[in-house]
């Protein structure tokens, strides 16, 4: 207990490093060379920096801390590319923030503390010795991505390329899907199947899986020169490295706040000096941390003017019910990200975001960003109930892209496009007890 309370406080400190270094960043690197994206800065005042430790302590004391089962990731994840960066940077863009923003925050970090309070019914017992996928499954896997890989390299052979840093929006139109179908398609084959591939093959030391599913990598970045498609092949080796070293996910979680603090600290002070900084600090302390903090405000600003979506952007939602009054007229919609761009910045971009400003603030406002916590609270408990008896070096590493997609996506594009609610099924499906016929069957073959 002692022990669990101290690295508890060693979170608080961590994260507490980790705002002011983000903070300071805001300051001399995203308002002078990012403001046209929506980074003016307004020094905190004391009142200011009180009320971000108040958000910050309530959370830092509730987050999990192991990743025994995928909440503790998911919530991580979130935690460090979302709602640490939300709070700093919303206080931060705004004379007087917490006049404008002190509910809507209030009710994220409530919502993020119920979040973190759900999960703790949610046990779950370990097995590290079942990876949980049988030859059946280990075929179907396999299978699959084979008949997507094809359809994928005839349906864009003539536009496939390897492109620079340049020419990355480019592509992406080139390599955009042509409908709803071929959109599946991509993201399961980049998000779902390949990471998928990649897992068993982690685990399994089956090199032959490793070098597919980098194919399967390649080829979706060849088509739609999506960076999270690159990095994620390498962001998954790095989370099995830990995992086999069995690093103590305490030392992961504190660890890699203030390593990422110092690493935007760094970036952030060195810019415009050397030209590796410079690429870290726009992709990593820009894009990745950065941008998804500066949409919670960005939604508040546009949302609170024109009115709430009442989620009928959703397309199941879509089909029953009409666009509210004041989006009737909006050409860009339901495409949320394009209205916020448009609005905010008066450009033709996608700022995308993360479900609390995409679905929560975008839905319903304070009583839709309370609501979404309520939907990821559920969705992480049947979660955490899925994976039971099934080996955490294999699950977490299909469920990393999960997490990871959320800090920049809607929640229900997650569910439904990106292996939110398959990985549910997935699991359930894939449990010894209900999977021993098929594994007979493959064993006598």
């Amino acid at each position: 207990m002692n022990n669990n309370f101290s690295y508890k406080c060693l979170l608080f400190l961590s994260s507490i490093f980790f705002v002011v270094a983000l903070n300071f960043s805001h300051e001399i690197y995203l308002n002078p060379e990012q403001e046209i994206w929506g980074f003016p800065y307004y020094s905190l005042s004391l009142i200011n920096w009180v009320f971000l430790i108040c958000m910050i302590a309530p959370i830092s004391m509730m987050l999990p801390m192991s990743f025994e089962r995928p909440s503790g990731l998911v919530l991580f994840i979130l935690y460090l590319f979302v709602y640490l960066p939300t709070l700093v940077i919303t206080l931060a863009v705004s004379d007087e923030p917490i006049s404008l923003y002190w509910l809507s925050l209030g009710v994220l970090a409530v919502g993020f503390f119920v979040i973190c309070l759900s999960v703790r019914f949610s046990r779950n017992k370990i097995n590290i010795n079942f990876l949980g996928v049988s030859k059946f499954v280990d075929r179907f896997f396999i299978l699959t991505w084979s008949v997507l890989f094809f359809i994928l390299i005839f349906q864009y052979h003539e536009v496939m390329n390897f492109v620079g840093l340049n020419d990355i929006y480019a592509q992406r139109e080139l390599g955009r899907s042509s409908g709803f179908l071929m959109g599946y398609v991509q993201t399961y084959f980049a998000y779902i199947l390949s990471p998928g591939i990649l897992a068993i093959g982690f685990n399994r030391n089956k090199y032959s899986y490793v070098f597919l599913a980098g194919v399967g990598f390649l080829t979706m970045f060849m088509i739609a020169a999506e960076r999270s498609v690159f990095l994620m092949p390498f962001a998954i080796f790095a989370l099995h490295f830990l995992l086999k070293k069995r690093v103590s996910h305490k030392n992961i979680i504190v660890g890699g706040i203030v390593f990422i603090a110092l690493v935007i600290l760094f970036s952030s002070l060195f810019h415009g000096e050397n030209v590796f900084f410079e690429l870290v600090a726009l992709y990593l302390t820009f894009r990745l941390f950065a941008v998804p903090g500066a949409m919670f405000s960005q939604y508040q600003t546009v949302f609170n003017e024109i009115g709430y979506t009442f989620w009928s952007n959703v397309s199941g939602i879509r089909l029953l019910s009409k666009a509210p009054d004041g989006f009737i007229d909006i050409e860009n919609w339901p495409q949320l990200g394009y209205v916020v761009a448009d609005r905010i910045l008066g450009v033709y971009s996608n700022s995308n975001a993360n479900p609390f400003a995409y679905d929560g603030i975008a839905g319903g406002g304070v009583v839709g960003v309370f609501l979404i916590c309520i939907l990821i609270s559920i969705w992480l408990f049947f979660l955490d109930k899925s994976v039971n008896e099934i080996s955490p070096d294999f699950f977490l590493l299909v469920i990393f892209p999960v997490g990871f997609l959320m800090t920049n996506g809607s929640f229900f594009s997650v569910m439904t496009s990106f292996g939110g609610f398959f990985w549910i099924v997935f699991f359930v499906f894939i449990r010894r007890k209900n999977f021993s016929v098929y594994n007979k069957i493959f064993k006598n073959k």
